[in-house]
């Protein structure tokens, strides 16, 4: 694979018209038009063997995935996503024709969500990963820090879908949930619910698990939280799916990472797309509650990358 050749065709790939991209690929550095309001930047790593497997999903797939996870840390702070920035580490062993289906499947989903690739970086390595600093532009950006007790706790869709899909997968059944293994392979960042977040007191996206990524927020404002187990949304046939394959569909909705919904909190109470799955409390920590009420206790960590 020749570095500049492959260079060229990304470039070729990459051209846009967006009247915000003043210069895009193919200089030291893009140039984007100063925007309005605050600059929101984030980035995220995708590595293969740590966060996904060759065999379970194409490289656009694997695209797509590496740019929705930095995406939606843009959604959660209420911003309007701008461009991104790709940086590939690929190994001997990938082709041209993989690393531009990477390439098209990333931009596939930056174009998807109404930005851009205005540049990047190639580096050879052991093994596959993807490096996407994304920006966009916040008038007020929300941030994980300012829940208060007394607020209503709601999250976006339904949340387990995408790692049920991820084991199914790893135990060969995915035949039997079709629907949970798409979930994992094309995510999406919820920018559908930036005008309801103009309500929202604090925001996460729940990337490393439900229970895990309101701890983070919890943490962050100084608050402790109580979370409904019976109240947070699932898929129709997750429970049933779950159980067929011996896994708690409880725990999936609570720790499973990667669906990429929203978590936020508000002091009054929101009619929208989404559900109320608990109140923040004075305190620490998060409890799971079930249905009666009685404090349960599920391996719900969530996802680490570290220990």
């Amino acid at each position: 694979m020749d570095e500049f050749a492959l260079i060229a065709r990304i470039r070729e790939r990459l051209k846009t018209d967006d009247p915000r991209v003043r210069l895009g690929v193919g200089d030291d550095a893009a140039v984007i038009a100063a925007p309005r309001d605050d600059v929101v930047v984030s980035v995220d790593a995708v590595v293969e063997g740590a966060h996904f497997d060759r065999r379970w999903l194409s490289w656009r797939d694997v695209g797509w995935r590496g740019m929705v996870g930095a995406l939606s840390d843009l959604a959660a702070m209420r911003a309007r996503p701008v461009c991104a920035l790709l940086s590939l580490v690929l190994p001997d062993d990938l082709g041209e024709e993989a690393a531009l289906a990477l390439v098209d499947g990333a931009a596939e989903a930056a174009h998807a969500h109404g930005a851009s690739i205005v540049g990047g970086n190639l580096a050879r390595g052991p093994v596959v990963s993807q490096h996407t600093t994304v920006m966009g532009e916040a008038a007020h950006p929300l941030t994980r820090s300012g829940a208060r007790p007394g607020d209503a706790i709601y999250v976006t869709g339904t949340l387990g879908a995408a790692a049920l899909g991820w084991r199914l997968l790893a135990a060969d059944a995915a035949d039997d949930g079709p629907s949970f293994v798409a979930r994992w392979r094309r995510p999406r960042a919820r920018f559908d619910a930036l005008p309801w977040l103009a309500h929202a007191s604090a925001c996460v996206d729940v990337s490393d698990g439900l229970a895990q990524d309101l701890g983070h927020l919890c943490a962050a404002s100084g608050v402790g939280a109580a979370l409904e187990l019976p109240r947070v949304p699932v898929e129709p046939d997750h429970h049933a799916v779950a159980a067929a394959h011996g896994l708690d569909g409880d725990v999936l909705a609570a720790s499973g990472g990667e669906d990429y919904e929203l978590v936020f909190t508000c002091p009054a109470s929101l009619d929208g797309p989404f559900t109320c799955v608990g109140e923040i409390l004075e305190g620490e920590g998060v409890e799971l509650r079930d249905a009666d009420g009685r404090v349960r206790l599920l391996d719900a960590s969530g996802h680490r990358h570290f220990g």
